[in-house]
Formats: structure tokens, sequence, C-alpha cells
């Protein structure tokens, strides 16, 4: 069954209402300039206060393998969500215990990915699942871009292990994203009443439409 993670989390309250929901996953954005954004304080109060069985993921655009171990540990995430790092960085995150997921950038436009399709296989070795997430002008994450998840995803996902779709999903077209059967799709603004508040009637919903 398709894991769901709610991205975007920013408070204590929102965090409680998805798990309550049912959710599987918690996605934390820690990225300057992100009008979704909290700080690593912010971060681990809220995984303080999420009970053991919810998977959190610390969302971020490192420099480097180190600078995101450190901001995990301090945390106390269960996963990394990155962006930027290549495999070998990757690979030494995931030896300090964290699961790690590979976003990859795809440009709705075209449906080109941002990194060579050869590489997809290697990624999805070192990482423990691909999340394909559109992108506008070179901006990836929380833009809401709907797109058609089955002809756009389709040619890449035979290159995957495990592979999450995010970007521009909501209650009403998640089933479009789950005909390809991903291991987890990602929603941030489509289960929201207004930028960086969760709709607990949305989670709802999207959440039912996923396990059902």
């Amino acid at each position: 069954m398709t894991k769901v993670q709610v991205c975007g989390v920013r408070t204590v309250e929102d965090a409680i209402i998805c798990e309550n929901a049912g959710v599987d996953s918690l996605g934390f954005v820690n990225v300057e300039g992100r009008k979704r954004s909290v700080s690593l304080d912010k971060i681990k109060e809220m995984v303080e206060n999420i009970g053991p069985m919810i998977l959190s993921t610390l969302i971020a655009f490192p420099n480097n393998s180190d600078e995101i171990i450190k901001k995990a540990t301090f945390t106390e995430v269960d996963a990394v969500q990155t962006y930027t790092l290549n495999i070998e960085e990757l690979e030494k995150i995931k030896d300090q215990g964290f699961r790690v997921y590979k976003a990859v950038e795809i440009n709705i436009k075209t449906g080109n990915l941002k990194i060579p399709v050869e590489d997809l296989s290697s990624f999805g070795e070192a990482s423990d699942m691909i999340i394909f997430e559109p992108s506008f002008n070179d901006i990836v994450g929380g833009l809401g871009l709907q797109y058609n998840y089955e002809k756009t995803l389709t040619p890449y996902i035979n290159y995957c292990k495990r592979f999450g779709i995010a970007g521009g999903l909501t209650p009403k077209n998640v089933v479009e994203a789950l005909k390809i059967k991903p291991y987890s799709v990602d929603v941030s603004s489509g289960v929201e009443l207004k930028l960086g508040i969760k709709s607990e009637e949305k989670v709802i919903e999207f959440i039912k439409r996923c396990k059902n």
C-alpha cells in the first residue's frame, strides 16, 4: 500500500492532526527563503511531540553530507530528503543510520530529468527511495505544480527500486499518481487551508483516497 507523507508541516498542532489522520510520515522543510521553512529547534519540537510510529523527514538543500548529518542528529529525524548531494555523500548519511531520499527534479515542460537517466539506478541504490518532484524556472519544491504523473514518470520508474511522487497532489488528483504504483506520495499545498496551515479535513480525505 502506498505510503503518505505530508510535507511543509510547521506546527506541533498540524503534526498531531496529520498523525491522528493516519499519515505515515511528516516532512519538515529547513531551507532558507522557503515559505514553509522552519527552524531546527521547531523541527526538533515537532519530532518530540509525534508518536514513534510516524516517520519524520528533514527536507534540505545541504552543501555537503556533514551539514545534513549535523542537522538530522540535532532534530532527531528518521530520514533526510535532499536534492543536492552526490552518491558518495548519500552513502555517508546512510552510514549514520538515517534513511535517505534522493529528490530528482523533473522539468514538467519537457519531461526531462535534471540528472542523466542512466544515473537513476545508481542513485536508487545509494538511497532508500527516489522522489520525483517538478521544477519550474530552476525552482523545485512547494510550488503546487500539477502535471500528468503517469505519462511523465512512466519512462523513468523502472530505473528505481522504490520511487515517490511529489508536486501538485491533492485529494482530487492523487488517484492519477497512484496508477503507476509509487511507494509513496508527498503532499503539501494540496492539503492546506492557507500557506503553511494544514486542513484536517483535506488530510483525512487525501489519506482515504490513498489507502482505499
